[in-house]
């Protein structure tokens, strides 16, 4: 099964149980500048279709909501050897699920404000969630939980379906220590006075910051296939 299709199941699961228990229908807000911005969705949408998470950022015009997100969202469909970039392609065909990043390029100029909040009807399901990294290279994925809102890098965990470890611990018995993942990952400022790519690591010496952070999209570096990681819960 794809990752595509690995995600969807689970955040139909997800929403199953969610339901099952009665949680509770709440607003997610992301909030967007001018330009370019990589996002992620913080709770698990009620309809996962592009043009009813994104209606806010496309101007909330039904007529031409699908136009507009094909030129203006992208996301990565990882594969072997390298991905995907153009699957913005056929908005109408494919879900925003939990657990991706999306890259979305609010056009300056044509009436949009220079920042936008974006609201969409949504279940809170913050936890411990998996998000695929099938392929080695670069996949894009996105922080899945609204609490806790950030974590440390280095206290996430990497599994290969057989063992699990820390992303880091002591540089030998962990995920960065087995070769499965790169010590560094990256993220993007969408401050109109910054819009350019920064990076998350082991300690803030080594980069813009050590936090992984809720509604932010990641760019994570693997060496090996068949991996996910594990975003703790509170």
């Amino acid at each position: 099964m794809s990752r595509t299709g690995i995600a969807l199941l689970t955040a139909m699961l997800v929403m199953s149980l969610a339901i099952s228990v009665g949680a509770a229908t709440t607003t997610a807000t992301i909030h967007v500048e001018e330009g370019w911005n990589l996002i992620a969705l913080p709770m698990v949408p009620i309809n996962p279709a592009p043009e009813s998470v994104f209606l806010d950022i496309a101007r909330g015009d039904d007529s031409n909501i699908r136009d507009y997100l094909a030129n203006n969202i992208i996301r990565f469909l990882p594969g072997p050897g390298g991905g995907t970039m153009n699957a913005w392609l056929n908005i109408g065909d494919w879900n925003v699920l939990l657990g991706d990043g999306y890259w979305f390029y609010s056009i300056p100029g044509i009436g949009l404000p220079p920042a936008v909040d974006m609201d969409y009807a949504a279940v809170d399901v913050s936890g411990d969630h998996w998000v695929s990294l099938p392929f080695a290279g670069y996949t894009l994925v996105g922080y899945p939980n609204n609490t806790p809102a950030s974590y440390k890098y280095d206290d996430l965990l990497v599994t290969n379906g057989i063992q699990t470890l820390p992303l880091y611990t002591d540089g030998v018995n962990d995920a960065i220590g087995q070769g499965w993942i790169n010590d560094i990952a990256s993220w993007f400022d969408s401050d109109p006075m910054a819009q350019s790519m920064k990076t998350v690591a082991i300690t803030d010496t080594l980069s813009d910051t050590k936090y992984v952070e809720a509604k932010r999209g990641y760019w994570f570096l693997t060496f090996v296939d068949n991996l996910a990681v594990i975003f703790p819960g509170s």
